[in-house]
């Protein structure tokens, strides 16, 4: 999936955190399918319910590499920092609502928003049986 839609090397996929068999230490592939995120949408007036799981992976790349769409199904990639990312997932509305809560769980993984009030709330939410956002 990351070779159809960014155009990432599939041996960059094959290491982990464990394993760098490479001349590339920059590159670290992270695995987090153990504990995906479902979430459940619905268009505003309650219709359409579709509930959907989420596979969350990490991929730190170096950082003179650039994704290139290659199957169409995505136009541009843009480069956030983590600032940018945690704006855009307190006030923005570019990115689609289940996107928001794969932001927010990256977020939590790498201590952004540690001093979250309600951040054991948060965390349980995005990994319950049924999450339902609008």
């Amino acid at each position: 999936e990351a070779q159809e839609e960014a155009g990432v090397p599939p041996e960059w996929i094959l290491q982990n955190d464990s394993s760098n068999t490479t001349n590339t230490p920059d590159i670290i592939f992270s695995d987090h399918t153990h504990d995906p995120l479902t979430i459940t949408t619905a268009k505003p007036d309650g219709t359409c319910l579709k509930r959907s799981l989420y596979y969350s992976c990490d991929l730190r790349v170096p950082c003179d590499w650039n994704p290139i769409p290659v199957d169409g199904e995505v136009s541009e990639f843009k480069l956030y920092s983590m600032q940018e990312l945690e704006e855009e997932l307190r006030f923005g509305n570019s990115v689609r609502p289940a996107m928001r809560a794969v932001l927010l769980d990256f977020m939590m993984r790498h201590g952004v928003l540690k001093e979250e009030q309600n951040f054991k709330e948060l965390r349980d939410a995005i990994h319950r049986e049924r999450l339902i956002l609008w």
